[in-house]
């Protein structure tokens, strides 16, 4: 689950879009970021995009361990490296490898979509769309010392299956109209409590090298793993 919650954070924050003065208002500047997603959802012509945030998840029951993670997500047009301090995922359209150091496994899936940009994506730009669409605008400001703008959207009467949102906040450069923090705090109904992601990094161009197979990275011709990963024990779904 959180791999998966990762990949789509990244993508939209890679949206990367500018506010521009023919913006009618404070709601259609969120959902022309949202509609640009699908453009920098997928490099092309051989490009590398890089992305490093903080994700930190709080839970509403205080027994959970609240999450604290730092992620760095790497993608090409065929696969998608995603690195954190809770485990590493490699992805391309025929596999998705997934190293657990901690723990001493690597667990080897199918990538049932075969694709790198699985369409889950699109299914979430497209809900993204119709909740922003229905929230209402608590706050719209900007901080000229520390060059942020401020959008805050009240999403507690929305009636979404699946969403449980309470108040979606999101803060953007107001020169280059980056995503630099976006905060979700939730209703009781849902088990997170808040949800913040904090950008360090983009970049659209990197010299991030994936190797031309993947398997290649993890394993031998005879299907073991390689030497480097010694002591791991590795599991086939």
């Amino acid at each position: 689950m959180i791999k998966g919650v990762i990949c789509i954070i990244a993508l939209f924050i890679l949206a990367n879009t500018g506010f521009s003065q023919g913006d009618s208002g404070c709601l259609a500047e969120v959902l022309a970021y949202n509609k640009r997603m699908e453009f920098r959802a997928k490099p092309r012509f051989g490009r590398v995009y890089h992305m490093s945030y903080r994700q930190q998840i709080d839970y509403w029951d205080p027994s959970i361990k609240a999450v604290d993670m730092s992620v760095k997500y790497y993608i090409s047009e065929d696969q998608v490296h995603v690195l954190s301090n809770e485990m590493k995922s490699y992805m391309d359209k025929k596999y998705v490898f997934t190293v657990l150091d901690g723990q001493k496994k690597i667990i080897i899936t199918r990538n049932p979509s075969e694709e790198v940009n699985p369409t889950s994506v699109q299914t979430f730009i497209k809900n993204q769309k119709g909740i922003i669409e229905r929230c209402k605008v608590t706050e719209c400001s900007e901080d000229a010392t520390k060059g942020i703008r401020k959008i805050v959207l009240d999403a507690s009467d929305i009636n979404v299956k699946g969403f449980a949102g309470d108040e979606l906040i999101y803060y953007f450069d107001s020169k280059s109209g980056d995503l630099s923090k976006t905060i979700t705090t939730y209703s009781r109904a849902y088990k997170i409590r808040r949800m913040s992601i904090t950008v360090d990094k983009l970049d659209f161009n990197s010299s991030y090298k994936f190797p031309a197979e993947l398997t290649n990275m993890f394993l031998e011709s005879n299907g073991e793993l390689k030497a480097k990963y010694k002591g791991y024990q590795l599991i086939k779904e």
